[in-house]
């Protein structure tokens, strides 16, 4: 592994990040071998769905389920009326599979136990938090609140802010699991505000709603209520760094997930001695790159928001895994780099079976067109049940959006991956009986 890098505002905390770039090391424990007919499409979700709000992801999904539409609206020998019918229901199955596929996967790579992990010695004189994580109180976050201490346990974390989206219920459910079960982790209680900026709200106990608060007043309500205001990955947010500051922030994420902050940012920081945090913005995932150092005393949420106040915290990264903006195509040779460092065995496995499977399904492929039995009223329910289906799953997401923006909740992954399991597989099979129909009757003709 490459050397660690730091980044501190205060002497006490420039101590701190010396002394963890010197004393921690990453471990990497590769993808075990039985994960290998996912493996796949763990890289395609890898190298198409990393991206800022997903409108990357949603872009190609899009593109793909266009793509079958119209081949389906092409394929189709029926009036026009039921051959858009038949290419949308060909769409939206598209976009379930990719989605649903998604989705699980994401679950699955966050569950199982890969990837790297921070190792520090005994009685080392600091200690490593993560102040931005989401549990399934925040829309795309894969884990409940029980499993997100777990995680961050494991991957070499004592301190852990769950930050939920608009939403402390996450963070009040994993302080009562870590009084229950006593693991040696510290939970600091918080929510994400995601208004015109995101903001963490580090120690607060309470809601505070976008619709009921702006900016300066969530900041001014935040602080009077005994929390900690720091601005979250504020180069992507519509205020200026000044402005923030004026208006009353402790401190700044100086490192996002893969993102670190311009030079001016920093400048800025060490310039006030702000609180400096490096943060994973955790959803899912199995590949943590940054932590924000704290002294070994922060043994209680109280004491580690009295270490963040005296400042005394450090940003420690991962240099070649971090990077100022955002740069997709770049960034996919990094991705691809990771996958292959925890794949390897793994991955030669899975994408040699999948290989096989389809020089075994080409091999098997009709060579002539084969007499269907399927009437009419058939054609019509299966075409009718897809399109129930569809719109089912489509209520589905719609109604767990609309929870996560009224109530703060969000149906865990595990339940949405299981629909789309059980969803896909019957409406491309429906599909299917369908379009050979349709297909066989083209022939005919």
């Amino acid at each position: 592994m490459e050397p660690l890098a730091w980044f501190a505002t205060t002497p006490a905390g420039e101590r701190l990040g010396k002394w963890a770039a010197q004393m921690v090391r990453q471990e990497l424990t590769p993808l075990p071998l039985w994960f290998a007919p996912l493996e796949p499409l763990r890289w395609i979700v890898a190298l198409v769905g990393d991206a800022p709000h997903a409108k990357i992801t949603g872009t190609i999904f899009a593109t793909v389920a266009l793509a079958i539409g119209l081949l389906v609206l092409w394929r189709c020998q029926r009036s026009w009326g039921l051959r858009l019918a038949l290419a949308v229901l060909a769409a939206n199955n598209a976009l379930l599979t990719l989605a649903g596929a998604q989705v699980a996967v994401m679950w699955l790579t966050t569950i199982v136990p890969f990837g790297t992990r921070w190792v520090a010695p005994e009685g080392a004189p600091f200690v490593l938090a993560n102040f931005h994580a989401h549990s399934h109180f925040s829309a795309g976050g894969v884990l409940s609140p029980a499993q997100l201490v777990l995680w961050h346990r494991h991957k070499g974390y004592r301190i852990v802010a769950v930050t939920d989206s608009n939403t402390v219920r996450g963070s009040l459910q994993a302080s009562a699991f870590v009084h229950r079960w006593r693991g040696g982790v510290v939970v600091v209680p918080g929510e994400e505000f995601r208004g015109r900026t995101h903001l963490l709200l580090l120690g607060v106990r309470q809601d505070f709603a976008p619709h009921r608060f702006s900016v300066p007043e969530v900041i001014r309500a935040a602080k009077g209520a005994g929390g900690l205001v720091i601005a979250a990955h504020a180069w992507t947010g519509r205020y200026a760094y000044d402005d923030l500051r004026a208006w009353g922030v402790d401190g700044f994420e100086i490192v996002n997930s893969g993102a670190i902050a311009d030079k001016r940012l920093q400048r800025l920081c060490r310039k006030h001695q702000l609180i400096a945090l490096g943060s994973l913005d955790f959803r899912s995932g199995n590949m943590p790159r940054v932590a924000t150092v704290l002294p070994a005393w922060a043994t209680t949420p109280p004491k580690v928001l009295q270490a963040l106040r005296r400042r005394h915290c450090a940003v420690l990264y991962d240099p070649h895994a971090v990077r100022t903006g955002y740069r997709w195509l770049a960034s996919r040779f990094e991705v691809i780099a990771d996958l292959w460092a925890t794949g390897q065995t793994t991955s030669l496995c899975g994408f040699g079976l999948w290989g096989l499977v389809g020089w075994w399904l080409w091999r098997r492929r009709p060579r002539r067109s084969t007499h269907i039995k399927v009437t009419p009223a058939q054609w019509w329910a299966t075409t009718v049940l897809q399109g129930v289906l569809c719109f089912a799953v489509a209520a589905l997401g719609i109604w767990a959006m609309a929870s996560n923006f009224k109530s703060g909740w969000f149906p865990p992954l595990s339940w949405v991956a299981g629909a789309w399991a059980i969803v896909c597989p019957v409406n491309w099979w429906l599909w299917t009986k369908t379009m050979r129909w349709e297909l066989h009757t083209a022939a005919m003709r």
